[in-house]
C-alpha cells in the first residue's frame, strides 16, 4: 500500500524579515485577508534555524534579499543544503530588480524573485498571488 504525504491543518508560510514593522504588516495581511494559511514569522535566520519545526512541513518560505551574514542569500544557501528544506519553495523579495540582484537570488536557490512591497495593500496583493500560486496552481512531486 502506498502512503501519501497529506498536509495536516493550514498550509504553512514562513516569512523572515528583520523589520518589526514589516512583520506586523504581514501578520495583519494573513490575519485579515489570508486566514486559510498559517504564518510563522521570524526576525532572522538564526531564529528560524533554532525554532522547532513540528511534523507539519512548511509549504513556502519568503525571505528578504540581503547580503548580511546569516540573512538573505547566505540563509537560503544554508537552508538549501539541508535535506528538510531542499524541496520547499523559496521566494526572495528585494528592493533591487537589476539583473545582478535577480541572478544572485536564483543563484542562492530561490524559486522566485519579487520586488518587495512596502505598504499594506500591495503586500496583500502580492501575498495573495504568491500563496495562490505556490499552494493551488504550482504542481510538484510530493516528497
Amino acid at each position: 500500500m502506498e502512503s501519501e504525504h497529506k498536509p495536516v491543518g493550514k498550509p504553512i508560510v514562513i516569512a523572515i524579515d528583520e523589520s518589526v514593522t514589516y512583520r506586523d504588516l504581514l501578520r495583519q495581511v494573513f490575519t485579515y485577508f489570508l486566514p486559510d494559511y498559517e504564518l510563522r514569522l521570524f526576525r532572522d535566520g538564526q531564529a528560524l534555524l533554532t525554532a522547532p519545526i513540528d511534523g507539519n512541513r512548511p509549504g513556502l518560505v519568503v525571505l528578504g534579499a540581503s547580503a548580511q551574514p546569516g540573512a538573505g542569500y547566505e540563509l537560503m544557501r544554508l537552508l538549501r543544503q539541508q535535506a528538510c528544506w531542499q524541496h520547499v519553495p523559496m521566494v526572495m523579495m528585494g528592493n533591487e530588480e537589476g539583473p545582478d540582484a535577480v541572478a544572485a537570488c536564483y543563484g542562492a536557490g530561490a524559486n522566485s524573485f519579487l520586488i518587495k512591497p512596502l505598504s499594506l495593500e500591495p503586500i496583500r496583493k502580492v501575498f495573495e498571488t504568491v500563496c495562490h500560486y505556490w499552494f493551488k496552481v504550482h504542481q510538484h512531486t510530493p516528497v
